[in-house]
């Protein structure tokens, strides 16, 4: 059975709720600046809460929305988004670009937060001579597994494959 990984496609949004929840929290960022200057703790600790509450929301708010697939497999990329089907052969490729930015439940390298990544942030990037594509995907770590097999492949066969990890640094493999 030939090996090929079907991934989803996102694009982000920002609603209202999340606009809403954005504005709060800056709004009680400086409420909180002005209780610690005016040394109102009712103050602090109301405007504190807030600022924690709204932090928690914009966390757990689905940040995008599923627009298509696409699947990667040794010979081709198949490409389906809203009304648009197309097939790339991989021996028609100049180039893929993978930028990688995490996959779903994946912890922070460091403690910068508690909530693990949501798998957005990875972007793909192919050139060939009848045009350009890119998209953003959604990467949880089986599919980024099968996928770094699939590039293997790709390398082994002549296709110029670079793929840009964190701090925009070039790696080996995803």
């Amino acid at each position: 059975m030939e090996q090929s990984v079907k991934i989803p496609v996102v694009e982000r949004k920002n609603t209202p709720r999340i606009l809403l929840f954005k504005w709060l929290a800056i709004i009680n960022i400086f409420l909180l600046i002005l209780a610690v200057v005016i040394d109102n703790k009712l103050l602090a600790l109301a405007s504190g809460s807030i600022l924690i509450i709204c932090i928690f929301a914009i966390r757990t708010n689905k940040r995008y929305s599923t627009t298509g697939f696409v699947i990667f497999s040794k010979d081709e990329i198949n490409i389906h988004l809203q009304g648009i089907k197309k097939t790339i052969l991989v021996k028609e490729i100049n180039f893929v670009k993978i930028k990688y930015g995490g996959y779903s439940g994946e912890p922070y390298p460091n403690p910068k937060s508690i909530f693990p990544k949501d798998g957005t942030g990875n972007f793909v990037y192919i050139s060939q001579e009848s045009g350009k594509y890119s998209f953003e995907l959604l990467f949880d770590k089986l599919s980024l597994n099968l996928l770094n097999r699939i590039t293997e492949m790709w390398k082994q066969r002549g296709v110029n494959v670079t793929i840009i990890g964190g701090w925009g640094i070039e790696v080996g493999s995803l």
